[in-house]
């Protein structure tokens, strides 16, 4: 357990933000074609004792299949967040494409329900870094899509954020029934 702290709390440069996480501890800069991991280090928040890590799995969906009315635009927590969209929905009878997703995605070493969608406070931290993570991104084999990406915050006029990792694209409030990127998200304890 230390090892892996002293790995992540590094600076920046030389710590985990910007590897893969393995799902036993060890974070690499790099892997092989067929090597298998958990997720992409996108923030370290050492005072919250936690990693977020993207899972290497992309759709491109709507983030809701009809209108859908709540705010979540405070809502800092992408795990929060999610958790409070999907039980809003089922009273409200409306499908959450990219919410739902998230929520349902499997893989190595994560299992259903540990996942969820980012907030836009959680995208800004990926967003900060873009380039690296667009490479990244490229490495896995997700080289044909424009890496915009829906959040959980959904604001005036049930808009909802989406965010832009490419340098010098738009990040904006889009309406619900748009298509755009969705990858889940984890927390990782430290």
């Amino acid at each position: 357990m230390t090892e892996k702290k002293n790995l992540l709390t590094q600076p920046q440069e030389n710590g985990a933000v910007c590897t893969f996480d393995l799902g036993n501890g060890e974070f690499r800069r790099e892997v092989t074609v067929n090597q298998k991991f958990r997720s992409l280090i996108v923030d370290v928040d050492e005072h919250r004792g936690v990693a977020l890590g993207l899972c290497p799995s992309l759709m491109m969906l709507p983030w809701s299949y009809s209108p859908f009315e709540f705010d979540t635009t405070n809502i800092v927590s992408g795990r929060e967040a999610t958790a409070i969209l999907l039980e809003e929905s089922a009273k409200q009878g409306v499908e959450l494409g990219a919410a739902q997703f998230c929520h349902n995605y499997s893989g190595f070493g994560v299992e259903k329900g540990m996942a969820f969608l980012p907030t836009r406070f959680e995208l800004a931290r990926v967003a900060a870094h873009g380039k690296r993570l667009e490479d990244m991104l490229i490495m896995i084999g997700y080289n044909k899509c424009d890496h915009t990406f829906w959040s959980s915050s959904i604001g005036d006029g049930n808009c909802v954020w989406m965010r832009s990792l490419a340098k010098h694209a738009v990040s904006s409030w889009q309406g619900q029934m748009r298509t755009f990127g969705v990858m889940p998200m984890i927390e990782i304890k430290l």
